[in-house]
């Protein structure tokens, strides 16, 4: 191709192009010109709208499956180490018909699109469950931070359509009062594709630890879905696989790429640590959040 000041010119066939003009016949396979003063400004302003479109999307972002566009701002904490980001999770205290209230596990704060907040932590019934049945045996439910029982955030039900089977993997919390005020940071979902080997880090309580002191665990993107899922993780060295489930895996930006749901295909080693966990992905989670 050469550009001929208007117009661009098909340099290969330049022979076609002087057997065009002698004869007079039209170009056929001879000559290709587009002609540049011919497309209005506002047809580049559609052409750059488009590769736009096709650079920065959401993977199952939509309720239809469909790309939406994104735009994952860094949080301003995730910019200072590691080893100084805000706590993000907090102790749960439930309880539901026919089970005695009591401390179980862990959870944090997650903020939707929306800008609502939602507890997340890991299920404890079968998928078969729906979001109504769990509303029926629902009595009450908080979060709180461990050191500081003050900083407490109460609960009144199971997010999403009520006719809906639960996830089996986590289940996520209406708030009291939307307009509470959070004891911990919420946690922003992804909305760009996952990549394989990004760097993740895994949010988590020790096992048994009552003090509430938070692991970030260094890991990286292991298995990565068509659509930009994060299915699975690899952890830097091997970590209990225990209490991890419903942990949050939070990328360098500080935007929430999944949840660990259970342990990978990797056999544990002699002191029964993994390296390898399944996650719930971002795109997974709008869905359920939306």
């Amino acid at each position: 191709m050469k550009h001929t000041g208007k117009n661009w010119v098909c340099l290969p066939c330049s022979a076609g192009a002087a057997e065009s003009k002698v004869s007079g016949r039209s170009g056929g396979s001879g000559v290709s010109n587009i002609s540049l003063d011919r497309i209005p400004l506002w047809g580049y302003a559609i052409i750059g709208l488009l590769l736009g479109c096709a650079y920065v999307y959401t993977p199952g972002g939509s309720k239809s499956g469909m790309p939406q566009l994104s735009a994952d701002i860094a949080e301003p904490w995730s910019k200072t180490p590691v080893a100084q980001w805000p706590q993000f999770t907090l102790v749960n205290e439930l309880e539901l018909k026919g089970v005695p209230k009591a401390p179980e596990g862990w959870g944090f704060l997650l903020q939707a699109d929306s800008g609502q907040i939602l507890g997340v932590t890991h299920a404890r019934t079968e998928a078969a469950t729906t979001n109504a049945d769990l509303n029926q045996r629902f009595v009450s439910w908080r979060m709180s931070d461990a050191g500081t029982p003050v900083r407490t955030l109460a609960f009144r039900g199971f997010y999403g359509p009520p006719t809906a089977q639960s996830n089996s993997d986590i289940w996520l919390l209406r708030p009291v009062d939307d307009k509470a005020p959070v004891p911990v940071t919420p946690l922003k979902i992804r909305h760009m594709a996952s990549l394989g080997g990004m760097r993740l880090f895994i949010v988590a309580r020790s096992s048994g630890d009552a003090s509430g002191k938070e692991n970030r665990i260094p890991c990286s993107a292991q298995e990565v879905g068509g659509s930009g899922e994060l299915m699975g993780i690899t952890c830097d060295a091997p970590v209990s696989a225990r209490g991890l489930a419903g942990a949050p895996v939070v990328d360098k930006s500080g935007h929430l790429a999944g949840i660990v749901t259970g342990v990978g295909e990797d056999e544990m080693n002699e002191n029964g640590a993994v390296t390898s966990l399944k996650t719930l992905g971002a795109a997974s989670l709008q869905r359920l959040t939306n």
